[in-house]
C-alpha cells in the first residue's frame, strides 16, 4: 500500500494482510476517501488514547500517593461523586449523544 506524505513524495508502508484488510474495509464503508485518511485517523486516535492513558496513569499515581499519605475519602462520598458524574454524563448524552466520547475523564 502506498501513502502520499506532505513531503510530496510517496512513502511505502508494509502492512500485514490483516491490517491491510482493515484499511480496505474502512474504505469500503464509505467513511474515508483514501487510505491516507484512514491511517491519519488511526494515528490521531492512537495519540488521543496515549494521552488519555498518560493522564489516567498520572491521576492513579496522584491518588495512590494521597492514599499513602492517609488522604482517603469516605466510601459514601465516593458513591455520591460517582452518582453526580453519572448524572452529568447522562445529561450530555441526552443533549448531544455524538459528543459523549469527546469528553475527558
Amino acid at each position: 500500500m502506498r501513502l502520499w506524505c506532505e513531503r510530496e513524495q510517496d512513502t511505502t508502508i508494509t502492512f500485514p494482510p490483516e491490517h491491510e484488510r482493515l484499511v480496505v474495509e474502512a474504505l469500503r464503508s464509505g467513511a474515508y476517501q483514501s487510505s491516507e485518511e484512514v491511517i491519519k485517523q488511526a494515528l490521531e486516535l492512537l495519540c488521543d488514547r496515549d494521552a488519555w492513558l498518560a493522564s489516567s496513569r498520572a491521576k492513579i499515581a496522584d491518588g495512590y500517593a494521597a492514599a499513602q499519605r492517609g488522604e482517603l475519602i469516605d466510601s459514601d462520598q465516593v458513591r455520591a461523586q460517582m452518582e453526580q458524574n453519572k448524572r452529568r454524563w447522562l445529561g450530555r448524552v441526552k443533549h448531544d449523544p455524538l459528543q459523549v466520547h469527546s469528553s475527558s475523564g
